[in-house]
């Protein structure tokens, strides 16, 4: 079979809008188990070891990096430029773009990351003087020992590795909107698997076959990962048609709109990205595996919220636009809005509540393996809980801002982030100081005059880094925290643009039908919870097969007991007809559905 006809072959299938549709479907779902997988390799080959730690917070300015000058530019402006080319024609022209915009983004990530290679030592040596890392590492400034070398060259070393990622997911990405705006999806959704099977790949054969690698394997894994991402594009952009690339800095007026769309979304990423840097380097200072730990229980908490957040509301998005522009009083985008508000709390309530009694279990069967002691599971698990909220929280934040969008308001979200993120930073810092005093608080409940006489230190344990534990769960609540106080206030400036408040109240079914889903949730919680507790006592919890049996029959009592008691709400708001409808809608390339993996495997 010749080269045009496996092209034409591809074109065939990709013109096919149900088979595409379900082919995008599975592939997503076997990337994010993939993605299951790795970090399961990564805590069972590894655990929450030193190394481990700084594994993760060397992607930090990689990630910073590449957050900047690609996410922001892919998401906000390619797709919509490329596409406004495709219509009128201009082969030529959509070219000469692709290639400028390539030779720019490629420039600057060189440049930008040339001067972190070289200043790379510096940065470093700073982190590991500060007296926090000292701390959780357990070094000395005494004069410089082996051990202290050790520690500075290996972040130095696999952070300059991490340098190559970027450079080869600028110009994967750019294929990636190039391939999306020709509604060509097949490159698009297989390129994020193989980045997947890449790391696992990489992981299984470097420690397999060259354990002296030690934990440079996990380097190595992303880059090949990152590689076959790349391939994974090129060759979509190849089958689409013989595309001569060369150096080009023309800057003309489609390259000028990209710059200029770009801009409002480059700086509202700034601001979020900065919150996980942040985070990144505060977990860091808590102690040895706390930064692991932080990082394995927010991968896990981030699942559903992918599904709810990504896969929901993506469909929901072009008919929340149409909506916005129906009617001037937003009659019926207050009806959407709410309608979907109420469809996120009728799937997130029992995937939290879930996520809870489970917290456990889930991390023992994820990542309780090989050097994932038990100790880090306890630790993990601690710490999920306090990540919970999120998958709630985050979907109500993902929907309000799409609503924001709707109404053509972009100013309000980028409000809204910038305070969400200072409320992070000072919520992150007070509570992983408070949270550090764990085993005190717990001592002061021993009777109430203890507690009284006790008020006075906590309240000053919020300023004072104790030694417990538990500070990286008060990390996890601190940003938790600060997304509770970012969706209410969304929620209600969203409210004095639209009127969704004063819709609710005159339509009164709306918090009627919330009441009822809080408290169905809170009786499956206490049904689920002693289901939980009286198969624990029966059955020998040291053993896999019991684990996964009594998970199994939590499983199916909350999702019996809360289908039973929202069963009226199940059959209001959710239509399986209109599900399946959206799967024979005409598949349209949106900028916010292109999914770029971030660096941090």
């Amino acid at each position: 079979m010749t080269f045009i006809q496996i092209r034409e072959k591809i074109r065939h299938f990709e013109s096919k809008l149900i088979a595409i549709s379900v082919f995008i479907g599975t592939i997503s779902i076997i990337g994010k188990l993939l993605g299951f997988f790795k970090v399961h390799l990564i805590a069972r080959l590894f655990g929450t070891s030193k190394e481990t730690d700084i594994f993760y917070a060397a992607f930090a300015l990689p990630d910073l990096v590449f957050a900047l000058l690609v996410v922001g530019t892919v998401n906000a402006a390619l797709v919509p430029v490329f596409i406004k080319i495709l219509k009128k024609g201009d082969a030529k022209t959509l070219h000469m773009t692709l290639n400028t915009v390539i030779s720019i983004l490629f420039g600057c990530m060189l440049f930008l990351l040339g001067i972190l290679y070289f200043t790379m030592p510096a940065i470093t040596h700073w982190i590991f003087t500060s007296k926090e890392v000292l701390k959780a590492f357990e070094l000395t400034l005494d004069l410089p020992t082996n051990t202290n070398l050790y520690y500075e060259n290996l972040f130095v070393n696999l952070s300059r590795l991490m340098l190559v990622s970027p450079l080869l997911l600028s110009v994967s990405s750019v294929f990636g909107a190039y391939l999306q705006a020709h509604k060509r999806f097949i490159s698009t959704a297989l390129a994020p698997l193989f980045y997947n099977i890449g790391i696992v790949v990489g992981i299984t054969f470097f420690v397999k076959f060259a354990p002296q690698f030690g934990v440079y394997a996990l380097c190595y894994a992303v880059l090949l990962g990152t590689a076959l991402h790349f391939i994974t594009q090129s060759v979509g952009v190849l089958l689409l048609h013989e595309n001569d690339f060369s150096w080009s800095f023309g800057i003309n007026r489609y390259v000028k709109d990209i710059a200029k769309l770009s801009l409002p979304r480059v700086f509202g990423l700034g601001v979020e990205q900065l919150a996980i840097t942040f985070n990144t380097f505060l977990g860091f200072t808590l102690g040895t595996g706390a930064l692991s730990v932080f990082k394995f229980a927010s991968t896990l908490s981030l699942v559903p919220v992918d599904l709810l957040s990504g896969t929901l509301l993506q469909v929901l998005f072009p008919r929340l636009n149409e909506r916005a522009h129906e009617d001037d009083n937003h009659k019926s985008l207050n009806a959407l809005y709410w309608r979907t508000l109420i469809l996120l709390f009728l799937l997130a309530i029992p995937i939290i509540v879930l996520f809870i009694v489970l917290r456990v279990p889930i991390v023992r069967l994820v990542l309780g393996a090989g050097r994932f002691t038990w100790t880090a599971t306890v630790i993990t698990s601690f710490t999920l809980a306090f990540f919970t909220p999120i998958i709630l929280l985050q979907s109500l934040a993902a929907w309000n801002i799409r609503t924001f969008y709707a109404i053509n308001n972009t100013k309000t979200p980028l409000f809204i982030s910038i305070l969400g993120v200072t409320l992070n930073i000072l919520f992150s810092i007070g509570f992983t100081n408070f949270f550090s005093h764990y085993h005190e608080l717990l001592a002061s409940f021993a009777s109430v005059s203890l507690f009284v006489s006790s008020i006075p230190s906590i309240l000053n344990w919020f300023f004072v880094r104790g030694t417990s534990f538990g500070a990286v769960a008060g990390l996890a609540f601190g940003i938790s925290l600060s997304l509770l106080v970012e969706v209410a206030l969304s929620f209600w400036l969203l409210s004095k643009k639209i009127g969704s408040l004063d819709y609710a109240k005159k339509t009164t079914h709306c918090f009627v039908t919330l009441r009822k889903l809080v408290w169905s949730g809170v009786l499956t919680f206490v049904l689920s919870y002693l289901t939980f507790k009286a198969a624990d006592l029966l059955f020998d919890t040291t053993k896999t097969v019991s684990i996964v049996g009594i998970s199994g029959l939590t499983v199916l009592v909350c999702v019996a007991s809360y289908a039973y008691l929202t069963r009226t709400v199940i059959k209001n708001y959710v239509n399986v007809r209109q599900v399946l409808r959206s799967l024979r809608q005409k598949v349209e390339p949106r900028s916010e559905d292109i999914d770029i993996p971030g660096l941090t495997a």
